[in-house]
């Protein structure tokens, strides 16, 4: 790093330091600094620079050796505080607002009443650039992204704030910096957030996150910057930073504490997660505790207005119990409830008219499932009469539960193949690289979740989408048009495996087991995608709840299947005939002691799962040792469970014990050998025999239930054995065919 004067400089409030000189000077260079640096980025057009910039705090890193104190590094920070205090829109909702996203405004709208309701400081961290020569120098530029981090939460820190909000441009990888900070993806209603697209920023994507706690990364950086920060020049009004107006001054503030945000209309680009909005900016209230019983009687007796509840709505209405948070004796008395007899008005009463609306929003998305007949609709309005809810706002509601239901906003007879669109043939080599469709799989309601994960993509026709070989860090769904998937072995020209329709999931193996991505994609046509990255998919399977379980079960369903068909054609190029196996060694299973959660903690397909969570599922481990040459059959009917190999290594052996199986790899440590009881199906006996002495580990299916807090999290790891299972398999099954081809080109006549 070339020799410098660094020093810190805090900006606060410049519209109250207009006649201070010194202020005027810093404030143009930062804006000059935003400038530039946003211009190298996004060119001529892009206006870094709003209202905000007047009434925030900047903290900014400075070189003193350049007249005039040149910014290098500088960033933004306004207080939920500051916005009331001067009648503006909070950073966060404004964001949401001009990218026409209100449900991610609904997220920041819910943070802002927690945050008001238990006397939290909560502020938004903006519009972070680092001056483009200062970024030529590695040494210097990372220092400065280091300062970021360090003065800015020092600054917060001094200011009394407790919750922080920052939009990461995933270009930059700043939702990387940001996790390591202690950010997380914004929440709504429990469900990470999709990024959004700002709109100022030419559609960039930015992902909304909130950070509750600094994490010790984020703490060893504020230490490394005390220094710095101590000596700090201050630019303040009364040389101090606070949200107080100026003494003496007139203040004009909002009855409603700040100013209001009106949420824009949903666009196609977002689709709720779950989805009424109250009044002020869509967000879907909280049930209080004491109303639950209430709420869910009322809505059972309008759901089964026409005279029945079905299967499926019940399934519903014990989902949405779990969602409260509720005991099972809740889900007893519902059973035992007389919903056709019930008193409605006598249940709507303690409700009120905002828990109300979130009940007519559950009724009716759950009674969609059967259809909303007319019987039900009268209940609906019925029950909106007796709660003073207007008729057009109950349209309003019975409307987004269409909407949401049809995925019209999101053109669904194109995207989802068997609601009309024909049903293209798939290769038996095309179906390894593809599998079948996996949103046929998932729900409407799942896969508008998964969909809205995305960010959108327009290709035109014979353009490249990603090609064989290259890193796999997001998956793509098929909004319109066709793609074709293409692969290419050594010696070989090119082959197109299979033309990929709208509405299919594409790179999903990749993204799994982080490898190679095993064909090409090209567009036949103009199309439009949704490429999902790598962290929004982990984010919504592994924190999504139900609707997560959902879809990485899907998922690993998906792949189970390409599996099977992968083995099924290497079979064909080998003569070999297995038999069904007969009764192999009987394995002796014992209780699994502490040392077992050190070598869990080593595998890297279940590295997501906490010691803590091993620790507490313990007791539901089992192990069993296999001396070498001896054979098992797998799995055992009397104990349906999912194994794995600790210690040692199994290869799969024919039948009849005449030799190993060679269409299907060796299982190594760490490797599944058995999981059809994870996804919910009965496995195929297959015979196993241990190269060396082994060790098993039993996990009980019971633990893959989304019950259990670590499911998400074995199952996450359990497709991603699969999936580097299935890359394995693939590679046998094409040097079994490549072998055979050349077998037969040499055959004489």
């Amino acid at each position: 790093m070339a020799e410098r004067s660094l020093r810190c400089v805090v900006l606060d409030r410049v519209y109250d330091l207009w006649s201070d000189a010194h202020a005027q000077r810093l404030f143009q260079n930062l804006v000059d600094l935003k400038r530039v640096g946003f211009g190298k980025e996004y060119g001529y057009g892009v206006l870094p620079v709003d209202t905000l910039d007047l009434t925030s705090t900047h903290f900014a890193i400075v070189d003193e050796r350049q007249e005039g104190m040149v910014p290098l590094m500088a960033a933004r920070m306004t207080t939920l505080d500051r916005a009331r205090l001067f009648n503006t829109a909070f950073p966060a909702l404004q964001l949401c607002a001009l990218a026409a996203a209100p449900y991610h405004g609904s997220a920041v709208q819910q943070l802002i009443d927690r945050c008001t309701a238990e006397g939290r400081k909560l502020t938004y961290w903006g519009l972070w650039t680092i001056h483009p020569e200062a970024r030529a120098d590695r040494e210097l530029a990372t220092y400065l992204a280091n300062s970021l981090g360090g003065i800015g939460h020092l600054l917060a820190r001094d200011g009394g704030v407790t919750d922080q909000v920052m939009g990461a441009t995933l270009r930059f990888k700043v939702d990387r910096v940001g996790r390591a900070w202690g950010f997380e993806p914004l929440l709504l209603d429990g469900a990470p957030l999709p990024p959004l697209e700002v709109a100022h920023l030419l559609g960039e994507p930015v992902l909304l996150m909130h950070q509750r706690q600094p994490s010790e990364a984020a703490r060893e950086l504020m230490d490394s910057m005390q220094d710095l920060w101590e000596k700090r020049l201050v630019l303040a009004p009364e040389g101090r930073i606070s949200d107080d107006p100026p003494p003496g001054a007139k203040v004009n503030v909002r009855a409603d504490g700040g100013a209001e945000l009106h949420a824009p209309a949903a666009t196609s680009s977002y689709l709720p997660s779950v989805l009424y909005a109250r009044d002020r900016y869509g967000a879907i209230p909280e049930v209080p505790v004491g109303q639950n019983v209430d709420y869910l009687k009322a809505l059972m007796a309008i759901v089964g207005a026409d005279g029945a509840i079905s299967a499926n709505e019940w399934l519903a209405i014990q989902e949405l119990v779990r969602k409260l948070g509720m005991h099972e004796k809740v889900l007893q008395e519902l059973r035992r409830f007389d919903w056709r007899h019930a008193d409605l008005a006598a249940h709507l009463q303690p409700l009120g008219a905002g828990t109300g609306r979130r009940m007519l929003y559950d009724a009716a998305r759950i009674a969609y499932e059967e259809g909303l007949s007319e019987h039900r609709q009268t209940a609906i309005h019925s029950a909106a009469g007796q709660l003073d809810i207007p008729h057009e706002v109950v349209d309003s509601i019975l409307a987004l539960v269409r909407d949401e239901a049809d995925i019209g906003a999101i053109r669904a007879a194109e995207l989802f193949p068997e609601r009309g669109v024909a049903a293209h043939s798939v290769s038996d080599e095309g179906h390894i690289v593809v599998g079948s469709n996996l949103l046929q799989m998932l729900s409407s309601s799942d896969r508008a979740r998964l969909f809205a994960l995305g960010r959108p993509q327009v290709v035109e026709a014979h353009a490249e989408v990603v090609r064989q070989g290259s890193a796999g860090d997001c998956l793509f769904v098929i909004e319109e048009g066709e793609l074709a998937v293409v692969r290419c072995l050594p010696g070989d020209d090119e082959e197109v495996l299979v033309t990929a329709p709208a509405g299919s999931l594409l790179g999903e193996l990749a993204v799994l087991d982080g490898g190679a991505r095993t064909a090409s994609l090209r567009a036949l046509r103009r199309s439009v995608l949704r490429v999902i990255e790598l962290s929004a998919f982990e984010a919504l399977t592994l924190h999504g709840g139900d609707t997560g379980h959902r879809i990485l079960k899907a998922v690993a369903a998906s792949v189970h299947d390409r599996l099977v068909t992968t083995r099924r054609l290497a079979a064909s190029g080998v003569a070999q005939e297995d038999v069904a196996p007969a009764v192999g060694t009987t394995l002796a299973w014992n209780a699994a002691s502490g040392s077992v959660i050190d070598v869990l903690r080593m595998l890297p397909a279940f590295g997501a799962v906490r010691a803590a969570e091993w620790k507490e599922m313990l007791p539901q481990l089992r192990v069993a040792p296999i001396e070498r040459g001896s054979e098992i059959v797998l799995p055992e009917p009397e104990h349906p469970a999912i194994l794995l190999v600790l210690r040692g290594a199994l290869t799969p052996w024919l039948g009849d014990s005449s030799g190993p199986e060679a269409t299907t790899p060796s299982i190594a440590p760490g490797g599944v050998v058995e999981y059809a009881a994870a996804l919910g199906f009965a496995g195929e006996p297959r015979r196993w025999r241990a190269r060396s002495p082994t060790q098993l580990l039993r996990l009980d299916a019971g633990l893959f239930d989304p019950r259990n807090g670590a499911a998400a999290r074995l199952l996450y790891g359990l497709s991603r054995d699969l999936a580097t299972t299935l890359r394995r398999t693939t590679g046998l099954s094409m040097h079994f065919r490549m072998a055979h081809f050349r077998m037969a080109w040499v055959r004489p006549s």
